[in-house]
């Protein structure tokens, strides 16, 4: 468990550096890609990904009998996902696929971060690595979370070049298929909502779960996600996060007028309400919530510029971010399934036993 404040203390200390935002970006970024891409057996999907990164002749010799898990798993697989693991299986290095989500995924969110033009970097990046549904999540739902940072990237052309922002899109849905749902942003930018009907729609969240439903169950192209809209119920963290997201939902209607940046604020009350519409129907909630909650990066720089006391409110901050963390790593202990997180591993101290997936 030790690790993971290793890394927060690693990324806290940068700020301590008298150099440009954009090195401390370049530190960062190499920081948690160096921790997710040695990691070993650390996340939820970690092992299904890993397994059929060691099919080196998958293609050519299929026992659909005997590996009919994987074989599905690859067929429902997004074309660019399928390319990385073609590069995977020809360099021979299972771990590689890994290595590849990490990468691309990290260096989308730094240039994300990058257009958000922050004086506080870094607080920006160790809010991304503790909260919930951020890094963490990312190192679990692998190609969702490529596909959000690329959406959490691109958002700077829609103001301006609209065709390009839909470009970005395409090519994060060829990573995971549920970013299409965020051509709607393009509608957002466009609109102009009061408060009252936000607040109307944080209400209505609460009993409109079973339209939602509908939706995903009649529209084509997201109806394999039916299926998690029929499982399990929220529990344990991801409890935890639903009511976070409620507190976010009151705090953006509270301080309306103060947020001036209308598009990221709309972006935020619209994923509140698709999250709590259905957060309470398990992981479906999570992977919605990766898209729209990620736009919180932009809200770090107004709440540290609001309070004149710089110290206080930057010693709050840390507080709050290690109650995150603390919280996710003690509820993974208590997992009774499987711990996505502790112990961490890397693939150099347990090289005998990762040669045991092949």
């Amino acid at each position: 468990m030790s690790i993971y404040y290793i890394i927060y203390i690693l990324i806290f200390g940068v700020s301590f550096f008298q150099i440009k935002n954009e090195v401390k970006n370049k530190i960062i970024f190499f920081i948690l890609f160096m921790f997710a891409a040695l990691r070993y057996n650390v996340g939820w999907d970690y092992p299904q990904y890993y397994i059929l990164g060691t099919k080196f002749n998958y293609l050519e010799n299929i026992d659909i009998g005997n590996d009919w898990v994987n074989y599905y798993f690859y067929l429902r697989l997004e074309p660019l996902n399928k390319v990385l693991y073609k590069i995977t299986w020809f360099f021979g290095e299972p771990q590689l696929i890994i290595v590849l989500y990490a990468i691309i995924t990290l260096v989308f969110i730094k240039e994300g971060i990058k257009n958000i033009k922050s004086n506080y970097v870094v607080y920006i990046w160790l809010f991304y690595y503790t909260f919930p549904i951020f890094y963490l999540l990312d190192l679990n739902y692998m190609r969702q979370g490529v596909s959000a940072s690329i959406i959490f990237y691109a958002v700077k052309y829609i103001p301006k070049n609209k065709i390009k922002y839909v470009f970005w899109v395409i090519i994060a849905s060829l990573f995971h298929k549920t970013a299409l749902m965020m051509l709607v942003l393009i509608i957002i930018n466009k609109i102009n909502v009061s408060r009252v009907i936000w607040t109307l729609a944080f209400l209505g969240s609460f009993f409109s779960t079973n339209l939602i439903i509908w939706f995903v169950k009649n529209l084509e192209s997201f109806k394999y996600y039916y299926i998690y809209l029929k499982k399990g119920v929220i529990s344990g963290g991801g409890e935890k996060v639903y009511y976070l997201v409620i507190i976010l939902n009151v705090l953006l209607i509270f301080f309306y007028k103060q947020v001036k940046n209308n598009f990221i604020k709309n972006i935020l009350l619209f994923g509140c309400f698709l999250y709590l519409s259905l957060g309470k129907l398990g992981h479906i909630g999570y992977r919605i919530g990766m898209y729209y909650l990620i736009f919180i990066l932009y809200l770090i720089d107004p709440i540290i510029n609001k309070i004149k006391e710089k110290k206080i409110i930057l010693l709050i901050l840390n507080i709050c971010f290690l109650i995150f963390l603390t919280t996710i790593l003690i509820l993974d202990t208590k997992n009774p399934i499987k711990q996505q997180y502790i112990p961490y591993k890397t693939i150099f101290t347990n090289y005998k036993e990762r040669l045991n997936l092949n």
